[in-house]
């Protein structure tokens, strides 16, 4: 048996010898070739992604380029005194304060709905059209003359304090000369995002709200808060009534 499988090999040689070969190759192919395929097409996607980030940086760097700097600095600065970025409920009273020293009318009183600035917990409410700002509902009962109590309204929202929309107003005949107004309205507020995007994530689209505010804060001069010297240096409000 032994001889006849001898002579089975000698004369299949070239067969078995070329099969060995053949499954020596593919299988040294399948441990050394392949992965290097897996790494080249892996390589490949790679390339291609950050080819896509590279557009995405250029057209950034172009957009951004254009930016006037020292106007958007400013712009934010103001932004930051009309629209903190936290509730700070102790500059809406600093705002109802000097409008009542501004214009001449009594602010007999002033209430907030419940919740909606005492914890950070409570449940938010969005502002209309898109704008990522949070509302402060708000009332206020108000009493003066006639024309102090229409410079009060234009006062409102003329951003010498906090922005402040008028929902409704409700009039009524006081003593003599002197009306008074119930007025329901909305105050903001704007927090900043707690995570950076990606540097390589698309820039936000600015909704037309935004740029509203914007193009109404370049064209006016906002006084810093009292103690404060320097624009870019404007605090969003006390946080603690105590300190």
């Amino acid at each position: 048996m032994q001889n006849n499988l001898l002579i089975i090999i000698r004369r299949y040689e070239l067969i078995i010898g070329s099969v060995i070969i053949l499954f020596s190759v593919a299988a040294l192919s399948n441990f050394f070739v392949v992965p290097n395929f897996a790494k080249g097409s892996k390589t490949l996607a790679e390339k291609q992604d950050l080819v896509s980030k590279l557009g995405i940086l250029r057209q950034k760097d172009s957009r951004l380029a254009g930016i006037d700097t020292a106007a958007y600095q400013s712009a934010f600065a103001k932004l930051n005194q009309i629209l903190p970025e936290g509730k700070d409920y102790v500059s809406l009273f600093s705002t109802f304060d000097a409008l009542e020293k501004k214009t001449g009318v009594t602010i007999a009183k002033t209430e907030f709905q419940l919740g909606s600035i005492s914890t950070s917990s409570s449940k938010l409410s969005r502002a209309e059209g898109g704008i990522p700002a949070y509302v402060v509902p708000l009332n206020i009962s108000v009493e003066g003359e006639p024309d102090a109590l229409q410079k009060f309204i234009g006062a409102l929202n003329d951003f010498s304090g906090r922005l402040i929309n008028i929902e409704s107003i409700k009039w009524a005949e006081g003593e003599g000369t002197v009306s008074q107004l119930a007025i329901s309205g909305r105050a903001f507020f704007y927090p900043l995002p707690s995570v950076l995007g990606k540097i390589d994530s698309p820039l936000p689209k600015m909704e037309s709200g935004q740029e509203n505010i914007l193009n109404k804060l370049a064209q006016i001069t906002i006084a810093p808060a009292e103690g404060i010297g320097e624009a870019e240096k404007v605090p969003v409000g006390k946080k603690n009534l105590f300190q």
